[in-house]
């Protein structure tokens, strides 16, 4: 098994019961388990990188983009989220405001200021 250093001491490294097992059911004929952890690992940053900012076209929004759009704080947000005014999305790290839960949002939201009285 794999050793490694921590605090200075050499340790094996330990992999949850049936791990290897599963790793060598996945594994292709011929790839050696070092080769196999290097291709998921790249997978696994491959797709935390991929889940950044959003872009143009994308239907989810950043809390801070999401914030900015509605002129109101993060924890505001984040405080919609809580309570179902808004849908949001755990994605890695990051945790995303879906588009349509915003468009609901304005829809359904009441005026701030009460409308304005006609003159007598």
């Amino acid at each position: 098994m794999p050793q490694k250093k921590i605090n200075g001491e050499v340790m094996p490294a330990r992999l949850p019961s049936g791990t290897l097992k599963k790793m060598d059911a996945a594994r292709k004929e011929g790839e050696s388990r070092s080769e196999f952890i290097r291709v998921a690992i790249r997978c696994l940053l491959k797709r935390r990188t991929d889940t950044g900012p959003a872009t143009k076209g994308d239907n989810d929004l950043t809390v801070k983009e999401a914030s900015e759009l509605l002129a109101l704080s993060q924890s505001t947000i984040y405080r919609l989220g809580k309570t179902g005014g808004l849908a949001l999305k755990k994605i890695g790290a990051n945790t995303r405001v879906t588009r349509a839960s915003i468009q609901r949002l304005v829809a359904t939201a009441k005026p701030v200021y009460p409308k304005a009285r006609s003159p007598r």
